[in-house]
């Protein structure tokens, strides 16, 4: 399980970017940019990665272990509190992978990666 002082963001981690993380149950929750990942595919997310868009690199997997089909995580925000938009990337068991910019998670409270684009 990722901890705070772990800083990761499902992040680019280039040292004049500020540095922010996701992590998955933790009991600072209730930021707005908290949200649920849901793996609505028909293979496992096995590897889950966020960063700042307009990073140039992606940080660390955020996932502690992988989304069976149909199952859904939450991850809780810790780092600026003026960073609303993320790129996101998620890595499936089967190889496929998908990449979503410019998501506003002040905004979206649920991401769910679908079968369409993999």
């Amino acid at each position: 399980m990722f901890t705070p002082s772990l800083q990761v963001i499902m992040v680019a981690t280039v040292l004049s970017l500020p540095i922010v993380s996701f992590n998955i149950p933790s009991a600072l929750a209730d930021d707005q940019r908290d949200f649920t990942v849901v793996n609505n595919t028909n293979t496992t997310l096995k590897a889950l990665f966020v960063s700042l868009s307009g990073s140039t690199t992606w940080g660390e997997n955020v996932l502690d272990k992988s989304i069976p089909t149909g199952a859904s995580t939450e991850l809780n925000y810790v780092g600026e509190a003026s960073d609303c938009l993320f790129d996101i990337k998620g890595i499936f068991s089967d190889g496929a992978e998908t990449e979503d910019r410019q998501v506003d998670f002040c905004k979206v409270g649920t991401y769910t990666f679908n079968n369409e684009g993999l």
